[in-house]
C-alpha cells in the first residue's frame, strides 16, 4: 500500500492561501494575464537572435505554448503572459542577451503549486521531443526548477536507500559482530519506514503531504530503528552473557533499555509535532512523516523485536564474524567487559 506513496504526494505547500503575497498574485494572474513568468525558453543558434534556426525553434515554441495560452475563447488555458522576443518587437531588448546570442520566450502557468510544477513537467517533455535544427532550446523558470527537484528527489531517494542499506549493515556486523544481531536492528529500521510509507499515503488521501517528506521518513527512521535497536540487542546481549535465562534477560531489557527508548522517542515526537502549526503544508508535511515514523520505530523496537528476541533466544549471536576473523588470525578471545563499563559505551554511543 505504501509502495506508490510518490505518486500520491504533491511538490508544492510553500506559500499560504490566505497570505497578502498569495492574493497579489492571484489579481495579477486574474486581472494582467499571469503576473511574474514562471515559465523562462531560451532560445540559441549560430548566427544569433536573428538567425533563421532561432526564428524557426522560438516560432515552435511560441505555437506550442500558445495552444494553451487561456483568452476568452480558452477560458480554461493554463498558460498567460506568453511574450516571445520575435514576437514583441517592444520588449525585445529585456527579451535577449548582451550579445544577440540568445532570446527568450516567457510565460505564466496557471495554477497551485502542485498543478503549476506537473504543468511544467509535461512542457518541457514535449519541448524537449522537438526537433529544432541547429538551435538550441533549454527550458527554466520556477515552475521547471521545482519539477527537476521533485525528479531528483524521487530518484536520489531511491539511490541512496541502495547504497545506505548495506552500508548499515556492515556497520551493524561490525558493531555486533554477529550476523543475526546485526540484521535485527536493519529490520525494525525498513519495517518503520514501509509502514511510515503507508501512513502518508492514507494521510494524502484526505489532506496535503508534500513529496519531501519521503526524505525525512527515510533518514529518521533508518537512523531511530536502529538507535533504539541498538539499545535493546546489546542490552539482551549483556543479559544473557551474566547468565540470566531468557525471559528474565528480556524482562530486564525493557524494563531498563526499553524505558531509554520510550522517553527518547516521546522527545522526539514532542519537538516534531511543532512543526504541525505551521500553515504550509510542505513543513506539515515533517510533522506527518516525523510523528509515524517515530511511533512506528518506538512500537518497533518495544513490541516487534522483543518477540523476536524471545523466537531467537541466544542463537542472537550466531554467526559471529568477528569470531570467525579471530580464530582464521589465530588472535586469542577479548575479555570479558563489566557491566558499568558496557552500559557507559552504550550511553556514550546514544548522546
Amino acid at each position: 500500500f505504501g509502495a506508490p506513496v510518490s505518486s500520491h504526494l504533491k511538490s508544492g505547500g510553500f506559500t499560504v492561501a490566505d497570505a497578502e503575497s498569495t492574493t497579489a498574485a492571484n489579481v495579477l494572474e486574474a486581472k494582467f494575464d499571469g503576473g511574474s513568468p514562471n515559465l523562462i525558453i531560451q532560445v540559441s543558434a549560430p548566427g544569433g537572435v536573428t538567425a533563421p534556426a532561432a526564428k524557426a525553434a522560438a516560432t515552435q515554441v511560441y505555437t506550442y505554448l500558445n495552444q494553451m495560452a487561456r483568452t476568452p475563447k480558452n477560458p480554461d488555458g493554463t498558460i498567460g503572459g506568453l511574450v516571445s522576443y520575435w514576437t514583441n518587437p517592444k520588449a525585445n531588448t529585456a527579451l535577449t542577451s548582451k550579445n544577440h546570442q540568445a532570446g527568450l520566450v516567457v510565460a505564466h502557468i496557471f495554477g497551485d503549486d502542485n498543478e503549476v510544477t506537473n504543468r511544467a513537467g509535461t512542457i518541457v517533455d514535449h519541448l524537449n521531443s522537438l526537433n529544432y535544427g541547429n538551435a538550441q532550446v533549454i527550458s527554466g523558470g520556477s515552475s521547471v526548477a521545482y519539477h527537476q527537484v521533485n525528479t531528483s528527489t524521487r530518484t536520489d531517494l531511491t539511490r541512496a536507500e541502495m547504497f545506505s542499506v548495506p552500508i548499515t549493515a556492515v556497520a551493524l556486523i561490525l558493531v555486533f559482530g554477529s550476523l543475526i544481531a546485526a540484521l535485527l536492528p536493519l529490520a525494525v529500521g525498513l519495517s518503520a519506514i514501509v509502514g511510515t510509507l503507508a501512513i502518508l499515503r492514507g494521510l494524502a488521501a484526505v489532506t496535503d503531504v508534500s513529496i519531501y517528506a519521503l526524505n525525512m521518513t527515510t533518514a529518521l527512521g533508518l537512523a531511530l530503528a536502529i538507535d533504539y535497536s541498538l539499545f535493546l540487542v546489546s542490552r539482551y546481549r549483556e543479559e544473557l552473557r551474566k547468565g540470566v535465562d531468557d525471559d528474565q534477560a528480556l524482562i530486564n531489557t525493557v524494563r531498563t533499555a526499553g524505558r531509554t527508548v520510550l522517553f527518547s522517542s516521546l522527545t522526539v515526537a514532542l519537538a516534531l509535532a511543532a512543526l504541525a502549526v505551521f500553515p504550509m503544508y510542505f513543513l506539515r508535511s515533517f510533522a506527518y512523516a516525523g510523528l509515524a515514523v517515530v511511533v512506528l520505530a518506538a512500537a518497533a523496537s518495544l513490541i516487534v523485536l522483543p518477540a523476536i528476541l524471545k523466537l531467537v533466544g541466544p542463537r542472537v549471536n550466531s554467526l559471529d564474524v568477528r569470531a570467525m576473523a579471530r580464530r582464521l588470525l589465530g588472535r586469542p578471545e577479548p575479555a570479558p567487559k563489566r557491566s558499568e563499563e558496557h552500559t557507559s559505551e552504550l550511553q556514550s554511543h546514544h548522546d
